[in-house]
């Protein structure tokens, strides 16, 4: 799919952000994954792993490395000396201040982290102990999900506790401001939710909790009170499932709340003849397809031959919305993938290819995240494996 025309449009890669409009972070020491936010200011945070360190990493909103941030913008955070560090998210609070949370330890036994640093990457000593939380869930093995902060400052977070592959709880957390379970949350902070995968966390409005996955394939929403209880006037005791006709598994990647309180989610789904299809579908704060939306049904549309997932989704203020996600294949094939959607659910013919465009940053290619400047660029991150530079950050930006 064309991205590239004589004059530029809605979808076309930013000449004026990196090298025309791409941006790819690797580090020397080896392989680098993370997760990138805009920040107020028009910078872009990313927060990472190496080795045994939390990397954070900066850029101007030109795309080039912020040099007054940390070492030449590159701030290590060792966790546990001698101890790998598997996974690293990352969110904003209210005052500007990074959360990065994750897994660290040998594989099995590896916790869960939280550490929390000020807009200059230093740690926020105020947060746990030294700007540190560590967690070990009644598992072997403890994996990150999704996390969200509430008004008040208190972070949920949902994460499983894995015994084997097959043997799993998933698990809320809720933390208070200063980094120590919730003790009015659920039993001492936890909520034990079951056999089920939660790929995000919404603070609703009203202080409930909005949660978007997957259950035995199908895709779920559930909803649970502030204090960990699930709600019983959501759905069927707290969850909604919505099946895929002719489907063997789908699942929720992303979620975002709308301002007049309904609920988009993407994801994707796998059907025998056709591989993985990208979703994306808005619904009522009760649950119930949006028949405003699609006709009331998931819109599920191809990238021609390619198989294609959804994973992260944002909303401008025109209520258009724009899912971003990752084609599947080799590293000329596996690439960022956008979508941009009417309010209706039709695509918006305006953006890219027909509604679609693709974007190769020179590896397999995984957008994971979106988000939106105030001028309205697109600013969209996620991995990039394989690159004749190493495995490291791929940012890109676009014209919206």
């Amino acid at each position: 799919m064309a991205t590239h025309k004589a004059t530029k449009a809605a979808g076309d890669l930013d000449p004026s952000f990196g090298d025309e409009g791409k941006v790819l972070f690797t580090l020397a020491q080896g392989p680098f994954r993370g997760s990138s936010k805009l920040l107020n200011d028009g910078k872009i945070l990313t927060a990472g792993f190496s080795a045994n360190d939390v990397v954070l990493v900066r850029h101007l909103s030109n795309g080039e490395v912020d040099d007054s941030f940390g070492d030449h913008g590159i701030k290590r955070i060792n966790l546990i000396p001698g101890v790998p560090v598997v996974q690293a998210g990352l969110t904003l609070d209210s005052n500007g201040n990074a959360l990065i949370f994750g897994s660290v330890g040998e594989p099995f036994e590896e916790i869960l982290y939280f550490i929390r640093t000020l807009p200059d990457g230093k740690l926020d000593t105020t947060f746990g102990r030294e700007g540190r939380v560590f967690i070990d869930l009644p598992a072997g093995s403890d994996v990150a999900h999704a996390v969200a902060i509430q008004p008040d400052g208190k972070i949920v977070l949902a994460a499983r506790a894995e015994r084997d592959f097959e043997v799993y709880d998933e698990v809320l957390l809720r933390l208070d401001s200063k980094g120590h379970l919730d003790p009015t949350f659920g039993r001492t902070g936890m909520v034990f939710v079951g056999k089920v995968y939660f790929s995000s966390v919404i603070v609703l409005p009203d202080g409930k909790l909005l949660l978007a996955g997957s259950k035995n394939g199908v895709l779920l929403f559930a909803r649970y009170l502030s204090d960990g209880q699930a709600d019983a006037s959501f759905g069927e005791n707290g969850f909604v499932t919505l099946e895929i006709k002719s489907s063997t598994l789908a699942q929720f990647s992303g979620a975002m709340l709308q301002r007049d309180g309904k609920i988009v989610a993407v994801g994707y789904a796998f059907f025998e003849q056709k591989g993985f299809r990208p979703l994306t579908t808005r619904v009522s704060s009760d649950g119930s397809l949006d028949n405003t939306f699609n006709h009331g049904a998931p819109a599920i549309i191809g990238f021609e031959e390619h198989e294609v997932q959804n994973m992260a989704v944002a909303i401008q203020l025109d209520d258009k919305i724009i899912a971003v996600g990752q084609s599947l294949g080799s590293v000329e094939t596996a690439n960022f993938t956008l979508m941009r959607f009417l309010p209706n659910g039709a695509l918006d013919t305006e953006f890219g290819s027909h509604g679609r465009l693709m974007t190769n940053l020179g590896g397999l290619d995984s957008a994971r995240g979106v988000s939106l400047q105030s001028d309205g660029k697109i600013v969209v991150s996620g991995t990039v494996v394989a690159s004749p530079r190493g495995t490291g950050q791929g940012i890109a930006r676009y014209l919206s």
